[in-house]
């Protein structure tokens, strides 16, 4: 590395928390470098985090409603697909409603 890491991770908050655990010694693995690369390994680290919770509403919708895990797809996509389920599941509801069990009606 041709920069001091404990200078240049001051304003990085994200890279500091991901280091935190990993001993100093092995640190020069997981930095890039040079310095200025530093701001995309942040970005890179927040994009990640963010990404890692829509995969986790999008891991529960799909157990909630019995479809298989898919966690790449996207929440949109999910939802969609739910709306989608509950229609059919509102559809099926109305038309068991509607039909009569009186022996007579079968009749005629």
């Amino acid at each position: 590395m041709t920069y001091d890491v404990n200078k240049a991770l001051k304003s990085y908050h994200n890279i500091k928390q991901m280091l935190n655990g990993i001993p100093a010694e092995l640190w020069d693995i997981f930095l890039p470098a040079h310095e200025k690369d530093l701001s995309t390994l942040e970005t890179g680290i927040l994009t990640f985090r963010t990404r890692a919770a829509e995969r986790e509403k999008v891991i529960a919708m799909q157990r909630l409603l019995g479809f298989p895990l898919r966690p790449n797809s996207s929440l949109r996509e999910t939802r969609i697909k739910a709306r989608i389920e509950g229609l059919k599941k509102d559809l099926l509801r109305k038309k068991r409603n509607e039909r009569t069990d009186d022996p007579e009606d079968m009749i005629n």
